[in-house]
């Protein structure tokens, strides 16, 4: 009797190592897992028209540096388009759940883009009244970006403490209903049949 359940203790230890280290292993937990798997992701060519098309109609002043890329760099152009695409879709699906949110994070977007270019024109000018009216420039943008970040920090918040609080609720459900819970995955687990299910 022993042996048999030493036996069944090592099936389920095996059982669970090779679930724990499948799960573990496609999981990518470092930043070098990570890049890895954004090399894999294919684009394909409607997704690269899409991108294109999108920064055409929010980032004009991109479209020309990544064409550029594509053939100076091509493994980079290709890291490039997954991120942007990636940027792409969780930008649509707040636009279709939230418009107005939408509109906040694209203007976050265009300034966040638009200091990133006025930063860039300031390292390459040597004209020191053009860098200091680049540098004021640089600073009120920074304000507003500063705002508009904050602004979607603090709708993520909501949206956070919101989710928490529906996690408590189903929570303090599940307690209420442990028995219930409990009695019907004791039939599922057995085989019984539970008549009181649709």
């Amino acid at each position: 009797m022993k042996k048999s359940y030493s036996f069944i203790f090592v099936l389920m230890f095996v059982f669970a190592y090779n679930c724990f280290t499948q799960t573990s292993a496609t999981l990518p937990n470092n930043r070098y897992q990570r890049k890895e798997k954004l090399r894999n992701i294919q684009i394909t060519p409607e997704q690269e028209a899409k991108i294109f098309e999108y920064l055409r109609q929010n980032f004009p002043e991109t479209v020309d540096r990544l064409e550029k890329l594509k053939i100076t760099n091509p493994a980079m152009y290709k890291n490039q388009l997954v991120k942007i695409y990636k940027e792409i879709t969780y930008v649509e699906r707040i636009k279709n759940n939230d418009p107005e949110r939408y509109q906040e994070i694209l203007k976050e977007k265009k300034l966040n883009a638009k200091s990133l270019e006025l930063a860039k024109k300031y390292k390459e000018t040597d004209d020191e009244q053009e860098k200091l009216k680049i540098k004021k420039d640089l600073e009120e943008l920074l304000y507003q970006l500063f705002d508009y970040r904050q602004k979607n920090r603090e709708f993520e918040i909501q949206r956070l403490e919101k989710k928490l609080a529906e996690l408590k609720a189903a929570n303090i459900k599940r307690n209420e209903n442990k028995k219930i819970i409990i009695e019907k995955r004791l039939k599922q687990l057995i085989g019984e049949k539970d008549y009181l299910n649709w």
